[in-house]
Order: C-alpha cells, then structure tokens, then sequence
C-alpha cells in the first residue's frame, strides 16, 4: 500500500528498486524480481517527502535516490522543495552518503561509464556530481527535461519552445 514514485531495475535485472513515501517519510524497497520478494528496504525520515527518482548505476554497484524535503515547520518556501541525491547500497539500501540540498533538483542518469551523475536544477541548468562523493563536477547551462545516452556520453535536453539540444557530456 505504498504509493510508489519511481522504479528502476538493476543491470542485471534481478533487482528492482522502488522509490515511495508513506505520507510522512521517504523510503526505498528492493524486490528480488525472481521470487517476487522484498529484500531490503530503508527509511530516510522524517525529513524528507518522497523518493521520485532511483537509478542503478551501470555495473550494478551503486544504487542513487533523489528524495525531496519536506518544507520547513513555517510553511512552504517560494518553488519547488530541493532534492538530496542519496548514495546508497544496492544490496541492502542504506544510505552511503548524500548531496547539499539542490533547488529543482531531479535525477536524470548516470554519466561517464557510472563515474558521474547529471542531475538538472530547474529550466535553465543541470549540474554534473560525482557519483561517488555527490560533489558538484560542473555546471552545465541547460536543463528542464532530460535523457542520458545509453553509453552516458550524450544529454538531450528539451526546451520550452519545443526543441531539443544534444549536449556532449565527454567535453
């Protein structure tokens, strides 16, 4: 009775990963998708609202979330919450480390064979992390909806006026 707001398979397809909140706390499960059972699961707390985004990285050895906080106790602040990009075990789900919170932030795919996250920051800016210590690579200057390459090397981005940019992401 979770009302889930993201999935993601492992690589290898054994896993799956789904991203939900219970109204209250952000939370992960993990279903072993031959028996159909869950195999770990992990609550963020109270803090956060909800897991919108999971991925699994390509060799099947990271396991990222991005979790939204929840306002402060004086009520909701101008846009939208910030995201935190959390770290974690793909075997068990606990949280390795996390992000700075990030305004808009949204999860879109792993980069550079798994090296590098791309995460975009509203409509105008997306931000590459390290995958593995979740600190800012660099900026880059489009954002709004995204897609990473299956090989991690290429971004599209959309735009509001319809269009689409392709973006290398090695230069």
């Amino acid at each position: 009775n979770r009302p889930d707001q993201a999935l993601a398979f492992s690589p290898d397809g054994r896993t799956l990963a789904a991203g939900n909140s219970t109204g209250h706390n952000a939370d992960v499960y993990l279903v072993d998708t031959r028996s159909h059972r869950q195999t770990a699961y992990a609550q963020s707390g109270p803090a956060r609202w909800a897991t919108p985004d999971v991925l699994f990285s390509p060799d099947g050895r990271t396991l990222v979330t991005g979790e939204i906080l929840a306002y402060p106790p004086s009520g909701p602040l101008p846009g939208p919450p910030p995201e935190v990009i959390v770290n974690r075990n793909p075997v068990n789900a606990r949280a390795r480390i996390q992000s700075a919170p990030l305004r808009e932030g949204h999860l879109i795919g792993f980069v550079d064979h798994g090296r590098e996250l791309l995460v975009t920051t509203g409509e105008a800016s997306s931000i590459l992390l390290d995958a593995r210590t979740l600190q800012r690579v660099r900026s880059l200057g489009f954002g709004g909806i995204a897609a990473v390459s299956p090989h991690g090397k290429l971004a599209a981005f959309g735009r509001p006026n319809g269009s689409v940019v392709l973006f290398d992401l090695q230069t």
